[in-house]
């Protein structure tokens, strides 16, 4: 794609009085408007001992503000913010805290009213209670998200170890347990009086609205905030390592792992885009240098990955290697720097620079979908504001990567990566309960370099006074009338040989997604070979009739696309996303994957022992092993519904090439998929290429497998235990049976999820985050499947608060079956929710794509699209409490505990509640397994 037809972003800057600075983005594909805040504080401007402020003032930004005192959710929700679909959130870094919100075109005014409310009177709302509950919510993050997985402490030792004592990078931005402990109430509101100004906002709105309406209504909201301190800005600070240091932490950890980090230049560098590239060109695909060095060829690796990740001040260039058994971490690290030397000395290939741009531009193709959520156009917009004084600024960084030249990358790859020292983290595994940090090395302190540790001020002019007249915040302006949304039509078409073709012409930017959806998944395996169809659908693209693994991801990465790959239970799914002057080309190598895999014997056993090696690693994560072993715990492992679709290490290991193939060819037909395009391609345009790339594809005709209905005597109302000593956190999972997705109560059943734990106003969320702070979060999982299905809560709790939380989970669920039914007021918040966050579901081509493959996958109509939100709207609040008390029995609900054992076990007996069965990885019998651990049939939970 030449440069001048990459789309640019057009915009407009204006600043107000107060130095508030803020840019106008439209875009009318949707009716929906993107508000966007990004305050220029984050985790660097802390000091030793009072770490974490900036990351727990975004909490209690969402605690409520004098106008709005019942909490943000609660308001945002009504106006059409929706968390699960990625349209509301908020997040800290070093550099910054930004907040966002995507709702119906109407509600603009609304949401600059209750998000201006927030910086005007925040500080004066907040209460210890408020405080106390988001510190404790704040911790619980930290257990789940450091403390409670494997290697989960990496980047906060890299900072600690890498950056100088003092430096604002070298405390993690979650802060320290004692320093949120010793925070006041008192501090914390003089933090946001200080840096939560309007001289130190970037506002961004992005979407279909009216922009002289947004100015005015911006001037009227903000223009009334005073200004704040001019600030001091931290300068360039990069540190140097006068020798490379070495450290090595012994955790509980599945494999050893290395991580390699060199100091790096800050965002928007120059140099930051050659590294960029030098990533790529490392460890991007499987043919990148070091991912073919290290797990295609010499087997010492189970996964690379390679990073440039600039920050404002400085950045890092990581390499992270998971080590094999059995296999050195020495030996990896003297191979990764050997490939780092020969870059340096020789340079990419013409053909690697050429790929790395390809790959660029279909990443910042991808990056305009959407106006807003994580990585938008809201967000570009916003970060070149902030750092550069320039909305615009990140076109000039694209300018740059397709300016580049294999020279350039290889003189910033000396400059950073060999003419420096560096820090090698070691991990290593171990039964110990706690993490053991040694500084192998006698790598000297960090060093100042190349900038100076000093600040300057900065500011957008003198203070200014807030502008005549007051104006009156609690004067809440109304909500709009819902914006008509036409969905997108879905053409629904069908090849000679049963292939159905699914489109939908979205012509906004030069990209496609595409997708092959088949109707056999993981409950085809035989009962045995459990994994089957997972091993067979990760070594399809490792060998076909017309390439072999390694030039099928070069071909690939030339195109600047892979072909991602997901098995469900009863569906798999492959697709790709490519740019559209790409499609034609992309479609022939994505059709010799769907139909021709060759499964090579010894790239099948590369990927077996890969597979191996996740599932030890999947076992050392406690939120993913509650994942997988749930379904065997409700179905039982007799049925197919309860074996776990990627197996288990004995099936994985046992299955033959031969038992492999012959399921590729039984089970992947014509007649059983559905090809799925969406994008910048027509109707006539996609049956021609499905017809030049599928209308050959024929197999033997034979009947569907069927399902068979789970045996009735299961008894699924126990509580599991696995068992990991000393853990910080248990991860509990409630669970119960659910019908089949052909159920009448289908749209009732939504609407019972959305309010039980669907959303953040959510009971489950309310009670356990909002009001007890015992977890980061808990949500709720319905799968309904084709002869039945399943119903789950899951959350991470503080480990000394297991019982409680099983209590109360069990206390839920029988107030929402009917102690506590449902309420009017409580219904229409969850519909309306639901129905104004629905058009952000079609910002993404991926998403709506999905979406499509997921409706035919379940045999749902394609006219679901069209008439979701009829169909919420039509559902009764008798037939959502009907609904609630046909399938939420607490007596008949079971529970999986992983934490630590003897803690659970006496927390339960405690409270009265079933000594629980004790339960290993594999969902088999542990050693720890007592007689009897069924739930007691109490019409009263409380009773338990």
């Amino acid at each position: 794609m030449a440069q001048s037809d990459l789309p640019r972003v057009s915009f407009e800057k204006f600043t107000l009085p107060n130095g508030l600075q803020v840019i106008l983005h439209v875009d009318r594909k949707l009716p929906v408007v993107h508000v966007n805040h990004w305050f220029h504080v984050g985790s660097k401007v802390e000091r030793p001992g009072r770490t974490g402020f900036a990351h727990l003032f975004e909490h209690l930004m969402f605690e409520g503000s004098k106008h709005a005192p019942e909490g943000y959710f609660k308001y945002i929700e009504q106006a059409g913010g929706n968390l699960r679909e990625g349209g509301v959130n908020g997040t800290t870094s070093n550099d910054r805290t930004n907040y966002f919100a995507t709702v119906p075109s109407g509600n603009l005014e609304y949401v600059l009213w209750l998000e201006s409310d927030r910086v005007a009177t925040l500080a004066d709302a907040l209460t210890p209670e408020n405080f106390e509950n988001q510190r404790e919510v704040v911790r619980n993050e930290r257990r789940q998200t450091t403390e409670n997985q494997p290697y989960g402490r990496w980047y906060e030792l890299v900072n600690e170890h890498l950056y100088p004592a003092g430096h604002p990078y070298s405390w993690p931005v979650i802060g320290r347990h004692e320093d949120l402990e010793a925070a006041g109430v008192d501090e914390v509101a003089e933090f946001f009086r200080t840096y939560y100004t309007p001289n130190n906002l970037s506002l961004v709105i992005a979407g279909d609205f009216d922009e002289d309406v947004a100015r005015d209504r911006v001037a009227h909201y903000y223009g009334a905030l005073e200004t704040g301190p001019l600030l001091e800005r931290q300068r360039r600070w990069v540190p140097a390592l006068a020798e490379g240091k070495i450290v090595e932490v012994t955790d509980r950890v599945p494999q050893a792992r290395v991580h390699m980090i060199w100091p790096a230049p800050q965002r928007f560098e120059v140099e930051e885009t050659a590294l960029d590239a030098a990533a790529a060109v490392l460890g991007d695909g499987l043919s990148s240098r070091l991912e073919k060095l290290l797990v295609y060829d010499r087997r010492l690796c189970t996964e690379v990955s390679v990073f440039n990740f600039a920050r404002e001040i400085s950045g890092l260039f990581g390499v992270i290697a998971t080590v094999r058994p059995d296999c050195d971490v020495r030996e990896v690290e003297d191979l990764v720097n050997g490939q780092i030397a020969r870059l340096a000395s020789g340079g990419p290939t013409r053909d690697e620079v050429e790929r790395a741009r390809t790959v660029w531009e279909y990443q910042y193709v991808s990056s305009l979908e959407r106006i807003g959520g994580f990585g938008g156009k809201a967000d570009r917009l916003n970060e070149s504001n902030t750092y550069k004084n320039d909305p615009g600024y990140f076109h000039v960084e694209h300018d740059r990567f397709r300016s580049l030249t294999g020279s350039k990358i290889a003189e910033a790859v000396k400059r950073w990566l060999v003419s420096r020292h560096g820090l090698t983290l070691r991990y290593f595994p171990d039964t110990l309960p706690k993490a053991v940090v040694g500084v192998a090395g006698a790598g000297a302190a960090a060093e100042q370099a190349e900038g100076a540790a000093s600040t300057q001020a900065e500011g957008n002019g003198p203070a200014q006074a807030a502008p005549d007249g007051v104006l009156d915040r609690s004067v809440v302006p109304a909500l709009g009338s819902d914006t008509p949304f036409q969905t997108p039509e879905v053409h629904e078409d069908r090849l000679d040989n049963g292939l159905e073709v699914l489109v939908v012409e979205h012509h906004d930017l030069p990209k496609v997604a595409v997708s092959l959806n088949v109707k056999s998944g993981g409950v085809h395996d035989p009962p045995d070979r459990c994994g089957m169809s997972q091993l067979m659908l990760q070594t399809m693209d490792k060998g076909t009739r017309g390439y072999g693994a390694l030039d099928l991801d070069e071909a690939l990465s030339r195109l600047g696309t892979v072909i991602g790959k997901t098995m469900y239970l009863e569906s798999a799914r492959i697709g790709m996303d490519v740019l559209t002057d790409k499609l034609s080309a992309a479609m022939a190598l994505f059709a010799d994957v769907a139909r021709n895999p060759l499964f090579p014997e010894e790239e099948l056993e590369r990927e077996r022992h890969r597979h191996l090696d996740h599932l030890k690693q999947q076992a050392s994560h406690p939120q993913s092993l509650a994942q997988r072993l749930c379904p065997g715990l409700v179905f039982g492992e007799d049925h197919p519904y309860g074996r776990p679709v990627q197996g288990y290490a004995s099936s994985v290991a046992e299955m033959s090439r031969y038992e492999i193939a012959r399921a590729f060819e039984e089970n992947w037909r014509p007649d059983q998929s559905a090809l799925v395009f969406v994008g910048d391609i027509s109707r006539d345009q996609a049956m021609k290429l499905a017809d030049q790339r599928f209308g050959s594809w024929s197999v033997d005709v034979r009947p569907a497998k069927e399902v068979p209905d789970p045996s009735p005597d299961r008894r699924s109302n126990r509580v599991y235990l696995v068992d990991r000593p000393g853990a910080p956190q248990t991860v509990v999972c409630q669970f119960i049976e659910a019908p089949s997705r052909d159920t009448p109560d289908y749209h009732a059943l939504r609407l019972v999820d959305a309010i039980w734990g669907g959303g953040f106003q959510s009971r489950l969320n309310q009670n356990l985050r909002e009001e007890k702070g015992y977890t980061y979060g808990v949500s709720t999982s319905l799968g309904l499947l084709g002869v039945s299905g399943y119903w789950k809560v899951q959350t991470s709790i503080q480990a000394d608060k297991t019982g409680e939380v099983v209590q109360e989970l069990m206390s839920e669920m029988a107030g929402l079956g009917g102690e506590r039914p449902v309420g009017e007021e409580e219904l229409e918040e969850a519909r309306t929710g639901r129905i104004r966050g629905y058009a952000q579901r079609f910002e993404s081509l991926r998403r709506i794509a999905g979406s499509i493959g997921a409706l035919w996958s379940s045999e749902r109509p394609m006219t679901d699209i069209r008439d979701a939100v009829e169909n919420l709207q039509s559902v009764s609040l008798e037939e959502v409490r009907s609904t609630a008390r046909k399938y939420l029995d607490a007596r008949r609900a079971g529970y999986l505990l992983v934490g630590d054992g003897s803690s659970i076990e006496t927390q339960l007996a405690d409270r009265g509640l079933p000594v629980p069965e004790a339960l290993d990885p594999e969902a088999q019998p542990a050693s720890r397994a007592p007689a009897s651990a069924e739930v007691p049939e109490a019409a009263d939970p409380d009773a338990l």
